[in-house]
Formats: structure tokens, C-alpha cells, sequence
């Protein structure tokens, strides 16, 4: 019964049901479908797109010299985000300046 009630779900709209799935294989060969060669293979989306994020925080706080607030209220995030990633940019300068 519950892989019944899970194959019914996944078949819901909301989950995802009644769309096409496309591999990353047919994705890849579109005819005019330039890759991205610039983006290293071993750095994770993810971690990447953390560090642009953390990178327009810093940018916003110490170049522009907006608040904590006022970016928080720029970017869509909270003020806790903002100083963790602000605290997160600290740790890293501060190992690159002793060169580690």
C-alpha cells in the first residue's frame, strides 16, 4: 500500500507528475547549447553559488557601506545570514593572509 500511495503522489502535479523529465545527456547535445567550460568540474553549484552570494554581501557591506539591515532588506535574507556570511569572508581573508 505504500508504494502505491507513493507512485500516486509522485504523479501529482505538485510533485512533479505530467512533465517531461530531460537527461543531462539529451540536455547537453541541444543543437546551439554552449557548455561551461569556465566553471571548474570538482566545485559543486552549490558551493559556488554560496560564494557569489557571500561575495555580494561584502561587496554591499564594506564597498557601498550599507548596514547589516540594509542588505539583509536588499538581498531578501535575513540579518543573521548576512553576519554569518560576513563572519564566513572574515575567516577566510584572515587564513589567506597567513597562507594557508
Amino acid at each position: 500500500m505504500l508504494l502505491i500511495d507513493r507512485a500516486r503522489r509522485k504523479q501529482t502535479q505538485r510533485h512533479g507528475g505530467g512533465t517531461a523529465k530531460v537527461e543531462f545527456d539529451e540536455f547537453d547535445r541541444r543543437p546551439g547549447h554552449q557548455t561551461t567550460s569556465w566553471l571548474p568540474s570538482t566545485t559543486p553549484l552549490t558551493t559556488l553559488a554560496a560564494a557569489l552570494r557571500q561575495a555580494e554581501v561584502v561587496k554591499l557591506r564594506y564597498f557601498l557601506g550599507l548596514q547589516n539591515e540594509d542588505v539583509a532588506a536588499l538581498m531578501g535574507i535575513l540579518v543573521s545570514t548576512v553576519k554569518k556570511l560576513l563572519d564566513f569572508a572574515r575567516g577566510m581573508a584572515l587564513q589567506r593572509n597567513r597562507g594557508e
